[in-house]
């Protein structure tokens, strides 16, 4: 379940549909993304479907992990006892 959202943007969209500069279809993509990331029990579920292109991201952020949207957006977000925190949709590149 989704706790906590990086900022107010990535907030409204989830909850609103809606993101500046941002197409309607790339919304509801991220939309959807982020009601699977929402319904996940354990990291394991945002496995499948491989579309998803689940990953731990490395660097700067060992401790967050990604949803790929598009080759150019990501959800990006901290786990934690079967909960998301942090949660931002970001433009990766």
């Amino acid at each position: 379940m989704i706790k906590t959202f990086n900022d107010k943007r990535t907030d409204r969209l989830f909850k609103k549909g809606r993101y500046k500069r941002v197409d309607k279809v790339l919304a509801e993509k991220a939309v959807k993304q982020m009601d699977r990331l929402n319904a996940a029990i354990y990291l394991e579920d945002l496995y499948f479907p491989p579309s998803n292109h689940f990953e731990r991201l490395e660097g700067q952020h060992p401790t967050r992990y990604s949803i790929r949207i598009n080759r150019q957006w990501r959800i990006s977000f901290e786990w934690k006892d079967s909960d998301a925190y942090e949660v931002l949709f970001e433009d990766y590149h």
